[in-house]
C-alpha cells in the first residue's frame, strides 16, 4: 500500500499558520475524514477518536512524528578565554534545547565557590546559604513570581583538580536563592546544572533564570498518548 504523502504540507502549514499546533491538528483530521469516510470534529476529539488518528497518521503517511524546523545553534570553535565560555552557555539558554525560547531570562554571576550541600558542617552550610540571600546581586532579583514557571542554568566553576557532585552543589545553590530569585524551587520545570573545569579563571557561580513554557503544551497536537509501553505492567508503588 502506497503511504499518502501529508510531511510537506504539514511543515508548511507548522513554519506559516498563526495557530500551527490547532491548524495541523485541524488539517490531518480533515485528511482523516476525507479518505476514511468519517465525520470527526478537529475541536471536540474524544480521547479514542485521537488515538485511532494518531494510529493512522503512524500506519498509512509519510508522517512517522511530525518535525518542525530545528533552531539552528550555533557552534563556536573556539573562545577568547575560560569566562568567554562561561558566557556563551549562559546565552545558549536563551534557546534552550529543551524550553525553545525562553522569556525574562536573567544571568546572575556570584563571586562564590560552589560547595557540595553534604560537604558542609551545619554551621558553614547557614553561613554559605546567608552569603548568597545576602547578595545584592540576589536580593535585586523579584521578577519571577509564584505564577512563573522556570527554566533555570546553573553554571558551577571549579579549579581544576577539585571536583563536587553536581546534584549536591545544585541543592545548595537552589536553596541559597529560592525566596529570592523566585519563590519556590518547585517552580523549575528544567534545571541544567554544568560542572565547568577552569585552569585559569577563579571558581564562581553563574545562575540563569528565565520563564519556560514546556508545560503550556500549545505545541502538541493531540493529548491521549499512543503507546502500549512494550508490554510492560505498571509498577505499583
Amino acid at each position: 500500500m502506497q503511504r499518502i504523502r501529508l510531511k510537506a504540507e504539514v511543515e508548511h502549514l507548522l513554519k506559516v499558520s498563526n495557530s500551527p499546533s490547532k491548524d495541523a491538528r485541524t488539517f490531518l483530521v480533515e485528511k482523516f475524514n476525507a479518505i476514511n469516510g468519517t465525520q470527526l470534529d478537529p475541536t471536540s476529539l474524544l480521547k479514542d477518536d485521537e488515538l485511532t488518528v494518531q494510529r493512522w497518521i503512524a500506519g498509512n503517511t509519510d508522517l512517522h512524528f511530525l518535525s518542525a524546523e530545528l533552531a539552528k545553534v550555533y557552534k563556536r570553535s573556539y573562545f577568547f578565554n575560560e569566562v568567554d565560555k562561561v558566557i556563551a552557555m549562559q546565552h545558549s539558554q536563551e534557546r534552550c534545547l529543551i524550553c525553545g525560547s525562553v522569556s525574562q531570562a536573567r544571568f546572575i554571576p556570584i563571586r562564590i565557590s560552589p560547595k557540595s550541600h553534604q560537604s558542609l558542617t551545619p554551621d558553614l552550610k547557614r553561613y554559605y546559604l546567608e552569603q548568597l540571600q545576602n547578595h545584592p546581586f540576589i536580593q535585586g532579583e523579584t521578577q519571577f513570581d509564584s505564577s512563573h514557571r522556570l527554566c533555570v542554568q546553573l553554571i558551577c566553576v571549579l579549579k581544576e583538580g577539585r571536583d563536587k557532585d553536581v546534584d549536591n552543589m545544585a541543592k545548595l545553590i537552589l536553596d541559597g536563592i529560592k525566596g529570592q530569585v523566585f519563590p519556590d524551587d518547585k517552580q523549575i520545570d528544567h534545571l541544567q546544572v554544568v560542572k565547568f573545569r577552569a585552569n585559569e579563571s577563579e571558581e564562581f557561580v553563574s545562575i540563569g533564570v528565565a520563564v519556560s513554557t514546556l508545560n503550556q503544551h500549545s505545541d502538541v497536537l493531540f493529548g491521549a498518548i499512543n503507546s502500549d509501553w512494550s508490554g510492560q505492567s505498571r509498577l505499583n508503588i
